[in-house]
């Protein structure tokens, strides 16, 4: 089958999926009830009580329905657009990566981090679907044909520097971190879960790849010219998410502290637009770094 095809189809898989989970997770009510759980340090927790997100608290709750939000009106539509224009403009598998990278990131979180529920099953399927949808659009990116790499890359030690304060970004759960290993108390954000796989992914898997991916494109590599594109589109859908989290809480009634709002939001928020708009130009020198050779 042409790979073209075979990605589309995977996309169109991966899109159906999303859009069975972000809708679930935001519509499917289930049996609503009031309970107050216990939290592993002894803290008393108000649960959620309705829907996919039942047992979590108000704040994760609302954290997981402004991502649903953000898959159902961003990502998917970005994902289904990419996919129909891979003929036509082939570059825009960079981006589809990049959006099938934050559908991964996504289903993750989901699977791993949210509480078990009748959804399990479904959030299993797409974490599967996304992360073979993803591999294999990274691998097709890798075994494509670039010309003049040096051309585009030369131009933008910019874009890798941005590279690597995105990448630091994740290392910003340190602050939480630290102080909780050292005073004992994780009630700050663990709230009733065990553990948070969030900075596992973030610490563990982005930081390092950012700054791998800006070394690259300072060194004027292949990599670091195939895959910043996709690492850009992934930090510009993570900024847009982050908002649209904190718009859903604030509809809730749920305010977040400014030292929070500063570190935690502002700051993702205007890294993203800052990713889009460098992803925008890097995309613009690419096609004009082809024209070129072409001529």
């Amino acid at each position: 089958m042409n790979p073209t095809k075979s990605m589309r189809l995977l996309v169109l898989l991966v899109c159906v999926l999303l859009m069975a989970t972000s809708l679930a997770g935001l519509f499917w009510q289930g049996e609503s009830f009031s309970k107050i759980a216990t939290a592993i340090d002894g803290r008393e927790v108000e649960l959620y009580g309705r829907g996919a997100y039942a047992n979590h608290s108000l704040l994760r709750a609302t954290s997981y329905i402004g991502a649903d939000w953000a898959m159902l009106l961003i990502v998917l539509p970005l994902l289904l657009i990419t996919a129909a224009f891979l003929n036509v403009f082939p570059k825009s598998l960079m981006v589809c990566s990049g959006a099938l990278m934050a559908t991964f990131y996504y289903s993750i979180s989901l699977a791993f981090g949210a509480a078990f529920n009748q959804l399990f099953l479904l959030y299993t399927v797409l974490f599967s679907a996304a992360g073979f949808s993803l591999g294999y659009s990274i691998y097709l990116l890798g075994r494509s044909s670039w010309k003049q790499a040096s051309q585009v890359q030369s131009k933008n030690c910019g874009t890798a520097i941005f590279l690597f304060l995105a990448g630091a970004t994740a290392l910003i759960w340190l602050i939480m971190i630290i102080p909780a290993l050292i005073s004992g108390d994780f009630s700050e954000f663990i709230d009733i879960n065990t553990t948070e796989p969030t900075f596992a992914l973030d610490i563990g898997i982005i930081f390092p790849l950012f700054i791998f991916c800006g070394i690259s494109l300072l060194k004027q590599t292949q990599f670091g010219y195939r895959y910043t594109p996709v690492l850009l589109a992934f930090y510009t859908l993570v900024g847009a998410l982050v908002a649209v989290q904190t718009f859903v809480q604030h509809g809730y009634g749920i305010e977040i502290p400014l030292p929070q709002m500063i570190t935690l939001v502002v700051s993702f928020i205007t890294l993203g637009a800052i990713a889009l708009i460098l992803n925008v130009r890097f995309m613009r020198s690419i096609v004009k770094a082809e024209i070129g050779n072409e001529a």
